[in-house]
């Protein structure tokens, strides 16, 4: 690469910092405060090694601006702008790779690229697991280790029965959570796998194989852990299960199963290596195209700029609108509503953090007719932040407590209510031989939806407006009683219409502009 190109990459590597600097504010904080993600400071130094290695051949290359990339360079970089201005870090986080690799093809051309790919492709591994792909990937995971673990205790001559991904051992249950599904092994083994294919094996085929190994590796491996665990439990108690020794076996695993990933790569030294000649063509293209002209790539370096000042414009404008405070906090809200009366449960700050809301409120509202209904409000006073976490919803929050959802669809109030016409999100949930009835929306100071992903483009369409806005998400948990849901329905929308009438009261009230001093 030419001084020119070089100037031109480090100005764009510096304004892309500058425009997605939240984004890759929350990527580290995520790094540092959780031990699943601590791996992920490795890889933009392992990135960074990479080009290192192919310094003198990135030296040879010709620029050759190619055009084609724009309109992908454009479709990632909307698809951040949603992700930034929407607080949906599952969107923007993993674009970023690709906003560079496009960008790279905008500016530099095919030759560049073909010499970047890798590093650049390898920055995805820096990104937390979007919650999406946990919540789909991990249940299976789940279920997979907590059966295979199941038979590894059998072999050791212990009893054991598994319903889902919980292993009753009689003396003690071991429930196979989130954190041990593993996902957590999958990706940092997939890296790894990366780094050893490209430093240990020559041959395509072999590094792509290398690559693929690392999956089922990353499963076999995790089972083994849960099956271990449950023997070590046995034999040492509960301990066994919980706190650093736990912590410390999962990381004696993943060195096992960096192990299995050198015994493979060593198997794969008695096959062929494949005669394809990538690396030879490459080398001595790259030779004749040494003394080539470059191509003026002036225009596409200052539409790179352009876009990714307009991007960083959208996200700094709409981080400077102040927050909508609420005077005295979300719970002063009313805890009598017409006919319903309410007792207010309280809620620990940590769980209300974790929850993705800044403040919440939480009641058991009983009217004459002795129904009852449970109110929870998660609210944030500055939307506009992508490396927040994100209101949790019944869907993932009450399969983890035990909950079994029986059926999810969305219910269409029969009343208007502040926003007119309105539709809720409609789930019938169980647990233990009780059955309740739950609607939750999210809404800003003009727009309501039942879909989480739809209140994220509301709060991008606010921004891009200029338009200041809260978030509010509203949930309501009735009884099921005996089996009548329709009942149950017509209950929750009799309290729906009084909430409107009462939160909208109390929000024109009570709501600041800016901090509370």
């Amino acid at each position: 690469m030419r001084h020119k190109a070089l100037i031109q990459a480090g100005l764009l590597l510096a304004l892309f910092i500058l425009c997605f600097w939240g984004t890759l504010e929350g990527v580290v904080h995520t790094w540092m405060t959780n031990d699943d993600y601590s791996y992920g400071f490795l890889i933009p130094v392992m990135a960074g090694y990479f080009i290192w290695e192919d310094r003198k051949q990135l030296q040879k290359i010709r620029v050759h601006p190619d055009f084609r990339a724009l309109p992908f360079l454009l479709f990632f970089l909307i698809f951040a702008i949603y992700g930034i201005l929407g607080s949906s870090y599952s969107a923007v986080r993993p674009s970023i790779p690709f906003i560079l690799i496009f960008m790279t093809l905008l500016c530099f051309g095919m030759d560049a690229l073909k010499k970047l790919w890798l590093p650049l492709g390898f920055l995805i591994f820096m990104m937390p697991i979007p919650n999406m792909m946990n919540r789909y990937l991990g249940e299976p995971l789940k279920l997979f280790s907590s059966k295979m673990g199941a038979e590894i205790i059998r072999l050791w001559g212990i009893s054991v029965h598994t319903a889902g991904n919980v292993i009753d051992m009689g003396f003690t249950q071991l429930q196979v959570v989130d954190a041990c599904s593993g996902l957590r092994f999958l990706f940092p083994l997939i890296a790894l796998g990366v780094a050893y294919a490209y430093f240990f094996q020559k041959s395509p085929w072999k590094r792509g194989i290398s690559v693929l190994a690392t999956i089922p590796i990353s499963v076999l491996t995790n089972g083994l852990r849960v099956g271990l665990t449950g023997i070590l439990t046995e034999a040492w108690g509960t301990k066994a299960a919980e706190g650093f020794f736990h912590a410390f076996e999962g990381w004696a695993i993943f060195m096992v199963a960096f192990v299995f990933l050198f015994a493979f790569g060593w198997l794969l030294r008695f096959l062929p290596d494949s005669d394809w000649p990538f690396k030879n063509n490459e080398d001595s293209q790259s030779t004749k195209q040494e003394h080539q002209t470059i191509r003026n790539n002036t225009a596409a370096f200052i539409t790179a700029c352009t876009l990714l000042i307009v991007v960083g414009g959208l996200s700094w404008s709409a981080s400077a609108l102040p927050a909508i405070k609420i005077k005295g906090g979300l719970e002063t809200f009313p805890l009598k509503i017409k006919d319903w009366q309410g007792h207010q449960d309280l809620i620990s700050k940590d769980i209300v953090i974790a929850s993705g809301a800044e403040e919440s409120f939480h009641a058991s509202y009983k009217n004459s007719r002795a129904e009852v209904v449970h109110l929870y409000l998660g609210y944030r006073s500055t939307p506009f932040m992508e490396n927040e976490n994100f209101f949790h919803t019944p869907i993932s929050c009450f399969p983890a407590a035990g909950w079994k959802i029986l059926e999810k669809n969305t219910y269409d109030f029969k009343q208007p209510l502040n926003f007119g016409d309105m539709r809720a999100t409609r789930m019938v949930a169980e647990k233990m031989g009780s059955r309740d009835l739950i609607f939750f929306w999210f809404q800003t100071n003009r727009r309501a939806t039942h879909s989480k992903s739809m209140n994220r483009l509301h709060l991008a369409l606010h921004a891009l407006k200029r338009e200041n806005t809260h978030d509010l998400y509203v949930r309501l948990i009735t009884p099921v009683a005996n089996g009548r849901e329709d009942e149950a329905e017509e209950v929750l929308e009799r309290f729906a219409e009084d909430f409107s009438e009462a939160w909208e009261s109390f929000f024109k009230e009570n709501r600041i502009i800016g901090d509370i001093s």
